[in-house]
Parts: C-alpha cells; sequence; structure tokens
C-alpha cells in the first residue's frame, strides 16, 4: 500500500509524477486529474548523489513549483513512509520529508509495479502487443511483470469500489528450468550464486549472467558484458550465442508468467513490462515464449485462452503513478 503524507488535506495540483528506477528517474508534471503528462524529463540516478538531488535539479530545470508529488520506486515501502531502493541502497526516499523540503500539499510513494499495474485498464489497443491468447473481459483479473534493473510484479484485482492493487516481491521467487541445457545453466548459476530465483536470471544483470553461463558451458569466452549490448547483438548482429540467451530468457518469462497466471488466477491477462521484453518486440513471437506459457500440464485448458501482451506505451509508469494521485485526491 503506498505511502501518503497531506500536511494540507485537499486537492493538489499541479502535481510531479516521479517513476524511480534502479538506472533511470523519470520525471512528469501533471496539472489535474486525466490532464496529460508534460515537462517528461528523463536522468540516470548515477549522476545524482540522492533523489532530493535529483528532483531539485528536475524542479529547477521544469521552472516549477509543484503542490503535490507521487513517486513510484522500485522497492517496498518501509518504516510508514520510506522507501531504500531497490539496486540503489543509498537513495533513500521519504514522503514526510519530500512535503517538508518542498512545501507540498501531498506527498505519496508507492512500489513502482504498483503505480504501473493501475494503468493496465486504461491502456489504448495501440499501446500493448498481444502474444497468443484471447482477448479477456476488461473485468478480470490482470498481473504485471517487468524485468529491468530488477524483476517487479504486481496484480491487479477488480473490487465492489474500484481497482484493487496487490504488491508483493514476487521477483525474489524460486525460478524453475524446464530443459536440459536450462538444468545445466542452473547448476552453474547456483554454484555462483546460490538460490536461483527469478529475478537472478529475469532481469538485465540475469540476462548477462545466462549469456556467460552458456558461453562457460561451451568452453567459450564471453565477449558481451551489458544486457542491451546482448540484446542487440541477438537482434541486428546475428550472434548465436547472444540468440540463445534471449531464446532462454523469453522462454523462463514464458514459465514465470505462466506460473503467476496460475497462482494469480489472471484471466484478464499477463502483462509485460520493464526494459528489457520492449526491446524483443519484433522477435517475442517467434520465441518460446508463449509456448512455455501454456506448457502447465494438466492445467493447459486454464492458461491456454489468456493473453499475454507486451506493453508498448510509452511512460506507463509516470501514467499510472498519476493515475494514483487522482484516486488518492478524490477519496
Amino acid at each position: 500500500m503506498p505511502a501518503i503524507v497531506s500536511p494540507r488535506p485537499g486537492p493538489a495540483w499541479p502535481a510531479v509524477a516521479v517513476d524511480l528506477g534502479g538506472t533511470n528517474v523519470r520525471f512528469a508534471t501533471v496539472d489535474g486529474p486525466g490532464a496529460a503528462l508534460r515537462a517528461i524529463d528523463t536522468c540516470r540516478g548515477d549522476d545524482f548523489a540522492d533523489f532530493d538531488t535529483a528532483f531539485a535539479a528536475y524542479l529547477d530545470k521544469a521552472g516549477l513549483q509543484p503542490r503535490a508529488i507521487v513517486v513510484a520506486a522500485a522497492g517496498p515501502i518501509e518504516a510508514e513512509d520510506r522507501i531504500t531502493v531497490t539496486n540503489r541502497d543509498h537513495w533513500v526516499v521519504s514522503a514526510s520529508r519530500l512535503a517538508s523540503r518542498h512545501d507540498l500539499d501531498c506527498a505519496v510513494l508507492l512500489n513502482d509495479f504498483e503505480a504501473m499495474v493501475r494503468v493496465l485498464p486504461a491502456l489504448q489497443p495501440a499501446d500493448a502487443i498481444r502474444v497468443g491468447g484471447e482477448e479477456a473481459p476488461p473485468d478480470r483479473t490482470m498481473v504485471l511483470m517487468g524485468p529491468g534493473t530488477g524483476l517487479g510484479v504486481a496484480t491487479l484485482v477488480r473490487a465492489p469500489r474500484g481497482w484493487l492493487v496487490v504488491s508483493g516481491e514476487g521477483g525474489h521467487v524460486d525460478l524453475a528450468p524446464g530443459t536440459e541445457r536450462e538444468d545445466a545453466a542452473f547448476d552453474l548459476i547456483r554454484r555462483d550464486v546460490g538460490r536461483v530465483t527469478a529475478e537472478t536470471i529475469l532481469s538485465g544483470p540475469g540476462l548477462v549472467r545466462l549469456y556467460r553461463t552458456l558461453a562457460t558451458l561451451d568452453g567459450e569466452r564471453p565477449a558481451l558484458d551489458e544486457a542491451p549490448a546482448i540484446t542487440a547483438a541477438a537482434l541486428h548482429q546475428g550472434d548465436a550465442r547472444a540468440g540463445e540467451a534471449v531464446a532462454i530468457f523469453c522462454a523462463l518469462t514464458g514459465a514465470y508468467a505462466g506460473d503467476l497466471a496460475l497462482i494469480l488466477g489472471a484471466r484478464g491477462g499477463v502483462y509485460l513490462g520493464g526494459g528489457i521484453l520492449p526491446r524483443l518486440a519484433g522477435i517475442i513471437p517467434a520465441t518460446p515464449l508463449r509456448a512455455r506459457f501454456e506448457a502447465k500440464a494438466p492445467m493447459e485448458d486454464f492458461v491456454r485462452p489468456i493473453p499475454v501482451k507486451l506493453i508498448t506505451a510509452a511512460y506507463p509508469g509516470l501514467a499510472g503513478a498519476a493515475l494514483w494521485l487522482a484516486d488518492i485526491q478524490e477519496r
């Protein structure tokens, strides 16, 4: 659940929406409920000592004095109004400190996937690519997963009074191999890191780990050490090793997405976001992703109609954060 600090109750606009990940920080200004995002800006977290410095730089650049802020950050809420950003441990964001330092009427903190999953019912057909399955009724449970710096998961359930967001740490559940090649790779990875979680492989660092492990299995020296380079090599350079790593990455994504559909009863679909999969939009239908999603004996008939949708919309995290703020201020 979000942390909300409202020293001065009532609607507070304009507001700044923030999508704070382990690598990038995205900002946008929102002038009211349903208003379009404007003054969108993206910066690298490594360029700033902490979030407060990055936020101040955005305000200076935008020439803005907002009345509210909503920060969707990669990490769980701690101590009622604080988030320590996952994969950026020295960044601690506090709702009460933000409200006090910047004279805000309202400050909201929530998990980044809590924010992004909220936007799913508002997506238009052009905002996502369907990978198998059928179009689902709009009021069914939906799940979002997204490999990026880490692996985020959140669920959206229709309740009598609107949508209910359920967040957790689904990236840290165990991940299982499904082929002999995957068995061999998992054995090597397990020797290196111990427990193999979904995030161990289904993330940017995880794709690098998988690529390097496959090379080691074949007695080769890995040539690449960054996820963007691996995806580029697979897509544009005909690199067989990178292509295999991407194919297995997609296969495991499909298997994990199918598990989420079963566990959560996500008949409304499993949505794919994050920073990696959208780059692979052109090849995902040709990968084993959908086949592994449906390979859930004896429950194939349950998962077969469920759509998997790859989000292609720009800034879904920012849009979801803005929707959250509008929901909160309408209460």
